[in-house]
């Protein structure tokens, strides 16, 4: 009795624990589960209670049961913490050598460079050396920076000067190039406006520039002329007896006569007659003497150029541009089977790229290398001047009142980098190569002349490049 009793109390015991503290899981954590591959790195045993573990990612306490880990696993919350951690991996960072730290001084001098040959006096460099060593304390390869007056002048003048001057001759090649025409006469802009921005258009099809300057000649021919041959010469000089005497100005100028003075009216007559005859005699100035050979360049535009029954006019501008009877024979003989291939570039100097690339099943020889060739140089023939007298107004803000004592070599090379730099967009753009970059830091970048020129005193302290 005795010993039922005893167990009695014991089981009255556990059910009020039961009911004041409830159900106590009292298993022991396992550290083996640590290297289980589903539990590797986040968990680890909770401090200072054995029956429980800890996620390190959710900072979260679980029982040390394995199906509550397992649980926990599959949480939404434990898989993103999971997704956040292992995405963010540690960077390494690697040993800058001393090498590589001058080559990067040598790239900040001369991205340096090229901002003040495009924005500012050289003299400038002086003071945004020492500018940026204070400013940026903490780059090594801008407290190795070791550039002024002297030496920025040098370095554009004998090493960036003739890295972009050998990168244009590259570009060039063996190219044929000359001025066909010009179109930057302002004096007459008023009727021929949208023709001069044709001309002056980076973008303009140069071989449809021809065309739209004899159509306007015609143009205004018809107006002022009396009616002469379809297939006039449009240089023929003009005289008295080709002058219409009444002619036909506008709708607007010839229906509103009737409300004007006779006097009036023939003043205004005149007036008018005067500036469209001197208009058409700027535009004959304007038309090269061979634009009849010229305009058969028209041909080479991709819509011409894939017809089937194709027209041999094309043989003027080979003879023209020095082709021999030899090659003559051989662009003729490509020309008409272009439009056997089928061609995807409808502009024209991505059509005739196309065009050069094609080669033959073995893949040694192009099939149309010889009419892609003259295509090509038919392209790149200067339309107009307008590039060049871009280049004056530059020259006239580089070699102003404040730098009027500027050697012309430095001139020379401040307008190169500057043009150079207008093809790649900005300054920061353009990258340099190594050779340059190992000349910049070399002694000979000083030339023989500055090292006469160097230790002799200054005769001015105007603000002089």
């Amino acid at each position: 009795m005795r010993r039922e009793s005893i167990e009695i109390r014991r089981v009255v015991c556990r059910v009020e624990r039961k009911k004041i503290y409830g159900h106590r899981y009292y298993g022991k954590y396992r550290p083996e589960w640590e290297n289980m591959d589903e539990f590797k790195g986040w968990l680890k045993s909770a401090s200072g209670d054995s029956s429980k573990a800890f996620c390190t990612y959710c900072s979260t306490e679980i029982l040390a049961k394995l199906f509550d880990i397992k649980k926990h696993a599959e949480t939404k919350k434990h898989n993103q913490k999971i997704e956040f951690k292992t995405g963010n991996k540690e960077i390494p960072f690697k040993v800058v050598s001393k090498d590589h730290l001058f080559r990067t001084c040598d790239e900040s001098e001369g991205a340096l460079i090229l901002f003040i040959a495009e924005y500012c006096f050289i003299l400038s460099v002086d003071h945004l050396g020492e500018l940026c060593k204070m400013c940026f304390k903490d780059s090594k390869a801008t407290q190795e920076l070791k550039l002024h007056r002297t030496k920025c002048t040098e370095i554009m003048k004998n090493v960036l000067m003739p890295h972009f001057r050998k990168e244009l001759l590259v570009d060039i090649g063996h190219q044929k190039f000359s001025v066909i025409m010009e179109s930057t006469d302002r004096s007459v802009l008023n009727d021929v406006k949208t023709a001069i921005k044709s001309f002056e258009s980076e973008n303009s099809n140069p071989l449809k520039l021809l065309n739209t300057l004899t159509i306007l000649i015609e143009s205004v021919s018809q107006r002022m002329l009396m009616p002469r041959p379809i297939n006039r010469n449009l240089l023929d000089p003009i005289t008295d007896r080709d002058i219409n005497p009444r002619p036909y100005l506008s709708y607007m100028f010839e229906t509103a006569q009737h409300n004007l003075d006779s006097e009036i009216l023939n003043t205004i007559r005149q007036r008018c007659s005067a500036f469209l005859l001197q208009l058409l005699k700027e535009l004959q100035q304007r038309l090269p003497d061979n634009y009849k050979q010229l305009e058969s360049m028209a041909l080479l535009s991709p819509e011409a150029a894939i017809k089937p029954i194709k027209s041999n006019t094309i043989i003027k501008v080979a003879e023209i541009l020095g082709f021999t009877p030899e090659i003559i024979d051989k662009i003729m003989q490509q020309w008409h089977i272009l439009h056997i291939n089928k061609w995807h570039s409808e502009e024209i100097v991505q059509f005739w790229v196309e065009v050069k690339k094609i080669r033959n099943y073995s893949g040694d020889n192009i099939i149309y290398q010889d009419i892609s060739t003259l295509a090509l140089t038919c392209v790149s023939l200067p339309h107009s001047n307008p590039e060049v007298e871009r280049l004056f107004s530059q020259m006239n803000l580089v070699k102003n009142k404040q730098r009027n004592r500027m050697s012309w070599k430095t001139l020379n090379s401040i307008l190169c980098i500057r043009d150079s730099l207008r093809k790649s967009g900005k300054c920061n753009n353009c990258v340099l190569p190594e050779d340059v970059l190992h000349k910049m830091g070399a002694v000979e970048k000083y030339s023989k002349s500055m090292k006469d020129t160097e230790l002799q005193p200054s005769t001015s302290s105007s603000l002089i490049d």
